[in-house]
């Protein structure tokens, strides 16, 4: 089973784009923004991680 994470890109109230990300990373445990604006992933694996994403 392989588990991503999904941006949706939203016009008024229908769903007209999606972005799959980090294919294969584990399922996610729970997403936060952090103050930098970085996105925070934490994976709910036996060998689960923190991630960090962002631009740079």
């Amino acid at each position: 089973m392989a588990f991503f994470a999904t941006r949706l890109r939203l016009e008024g109230d229908r769903v007209a784009g999606e972005a799959r990300y980090l294919d294969g990373a584990g399922r996610v445990r729970d997403i936060a923004v952090a103050a930098d604006g970085a996105v925070m992933l934490l994976t709910d694996e036996d060998n689960g991680a923190l991630l960090r994403v962002s631009r740079e």
